[in-house]
């Protein structure tokens, strides 16, 4: 059982991920079930977009690129795509905490790949491994990006001692520089009870940098009209109120 200030530390934590209307309107990319995302559609400009955790579904990326965004891709599990278009790379690491063996930082990654200037977009799903990325990377290296697409595994575990101080140094990483502005359930598992949250194990998160923002608004109503199940043959899941 929690003690009152982590009860209070964990409430503030969650509540980077309170999602907000803002003036710039979401827009669907990629596909029409997993591997697609709702994104702020002010992505003129950007100069690049990092794509960790590839799997075998990447039109998320392929649709950037039609938009004239090169992508950079990375995913050591999968082999490496076969005919990457022009304007794509696939480098075969794991994003993480450290850079080792196949182990690459997004601090590193950044280094080697982006281009000196301009805003940059990610889009990471990489199976737990996100909590150990922000708490690594420098707040300078994440304020390059303009968007934030994020699949958040296991929240449902931020009380256990194990997980308690990474998840919130985490979450805490974006309070100061972004808005939490989309959240969608991966509905392959429903939410979990934990006190007085309902959390997903399994959620996509969209979070937009602060200053791309000019009015904002509470945003307590779901699914969004371009909202699609991850899994198409199960029914979708509300998402429900966590972040309070």
């Amino acid at each position: 059982m929690l003690s009152p200030q982590k009860r209070q530390r964990m409430a503030r934590a969650l509540n980077v991920l309170r999602p907000y209307n803002t003036d710039q309107p979401l827009t669907r990319i990629g596909p029409d079930a997993d591997g697609g995302y709702l994104v702020p559609d002010c992505l003129q400009g950007i100069a690049a977009s990092y794509s960790p955790g590839v799997s075998d579904e990447f039109g998320f990326d392929l649709d950037l690129l039609n938009r004239g965004i090169p992508v950079h891709m990375a995913d050591a599990s999968v082999a490496e795509p076969a005919n990457l278009p022009d304007g794509a790379s696939f480098a075969s690491l794991f994003l993480g905490a450290e850079t080792r063996d196949q182990w690459i930082t997004l601090d590193d990654w950044i280094a080697r790949t982006a281009p000196p200037d301009g805003d940059l977009m990610l889009q990471m799903d990489i199976e737990g491994h996100e909590y150990d990325v922000l708490a690594a990377t420098p707040a300078k290296v994440l304020r390059r990006f303009r968007i934030l697409v994020i699949e958040f595994h296991h929240l449902h575990r931020f009380p256990r001692a194990a997980d308690f101080d990474r998840f919130e140094t985490a979450l805490l990483s974006l309070q100061n520089d972004f808005t939490c502005v989309h959240l969608h359930p991966n509905n392959v598992v429903h939410p979990v009870r934990v006190g007085p949250h309902r959390i997903p194990p399994f959620f996509e998160a969209t979070l937009l940098r602060k200053d791309m923002i000019a009015n904002q608004t509470p945003n307590d109503r779901f699914p969004h009209a371009l909202d699609r199940a991850c899994a198409p043959d199960q029914p979708d899941v509300p998402m429900g109120v966590f972040w309070t």
